[in-house]
């Protein structure tokens, strides 16, 4: 007695004529055409025949007694060769008349050889072995870029949060807001920083804070610091978070000397003869920090000690006495 699952190779047209014991026992050279197709695509896909795992044995060989619509092995995009697809789809054809014999498979198998003689079962086996090459090559380029684009997305997201906020979010772990007992703000800004907007054009001012915070971020660098945001020409660092060091009030005090002496030393592209100048404002004492928003999260600090630090900032003495003429724009 036949098991239906022993018939997952034998051609629909012969499937039909299930009364004719005859038939099934002797078969067709169009059925064994039909039959060579699906071994040829359970040795290119590496699966079980019509790689149908949702259906049973029973459910397939039905489906392929009382059409429509018409049951063929499905061949997932990208994991057979072109060439040896269109072989398969011409041998499982439903009009029998139209399958290829065995000596035109063979001289197609041939002209894909391109005139090696070789067996059919070697060159399926060859031309798996290549295509599998193939796309371990294309994996590996894929993986490679992959990596690259996951460096500068940790990159970017290390500078928009503290590295170990970043780690926690990017672990789908929540970020809690955290107290700290002491930390040390620094907050400045631009002295004259209106004025020298009015002489200037909005992409020269956009040139110009893009220049000086750049050679701020470098120097900032030196220091054990994490910045917290720049609005406009205020700049916001702070020091003993998210590492608590006990020297955080003299690591700001240091830095923001040599932030003054940056500032001494810069220029203004389009205005090379106005001096720039910081007003600053430190102080130390009790903050919460934590992760605020979803879309664009910052990492922010709230407490008396903020509010405290940007009071000292922005009274603290700066003077700006350069007198602007149309000569200076022009340099």
């Amino acid at each position: 007695m036949c098991v239906l699952s022993d018939l997952l190779w034998t051609a629909p047209e012969i499937l039909r004529e299930e009364d004719d014991e005859e038939l099934f026992q002797r078969g067709t050279k169009t059925g064994d055409i039909y039959s060579f197709a699906i071994v040829m695509q359970e040795i290119i896909t590496r699966g079980a025949p019509y790689l149908m795992p949702e259906c049973t044995s029973d459910e397939i060989i039905d489906k392929l007694r009382h059409p429509p619509p018409l049951l063929r092995p499905v061949i997932p995009k990208q994991s057979a060769p072109p060439d040896a697809v269109n072989l398969m789809r011409l041998c499982w054809s439903e009009y029998a008349d139209l399958r290829p014999d065995f000596n035109e498979i063979n001289e197609e198998f041939k002209q894909l050889q391109k005139g090696k003689k070789i067996n059919i079962v070697d060159h399926m086996f060859n031309m798996l072995e290549k295509y599998s090459n193939h796309l371990e090559e294309m994996i590996k380029d894929r993986t490679e870029e992959l990596n690259k684009e996951k460096k500068k997305t940790d990159e970017l997201l290390s500078r928009m949060l503290p590295g170990s906020v970043a780690e926690q979010l990017k672990q789908g772990m929540p970020v809690d807001p955290e107290k700290f007992d002491q930390v040390t703000i620094y907050f400045s800004d631009i002295v004259g920083f209106t004025t020298i907007s009015a002489y200037s054009e909005p992409i020269e001012i956009v040139d110009l804070l893009n220049d000086l915070y750049t050679a701020f971020d470098t120097t900032i660098d030196l220091y054990n610091v994490y910045k917290v945001e720049t609005i406009g020409d205020a700049y916001m660092v702070v020091g003993g978070l998210p590492e608590r060091i006990p020297d955080h009030a003299g690591e700001m005090a240091t830095m923001a000397l040599d932030l003054l002496h940056a500032c001494g030393q810069f220029k203004i592209r389009h205005l090379p003869g106005v001096p720039l100048t910081l007003r600053i404002g430190l102080h130390t004492g009790p903050v919460v920090a934590g992760v605020v928003g979803m879309t664009m999260p910052r990492y922010c600090l709230f407490g008396d000690t903020v509010n405290t630090a940007s009071r000292m900032e922005s009274t603290s003495s700066g003077e700006f006495l350069y007198i602007f003429d149309t000569r200076d724009k022009q340099g």
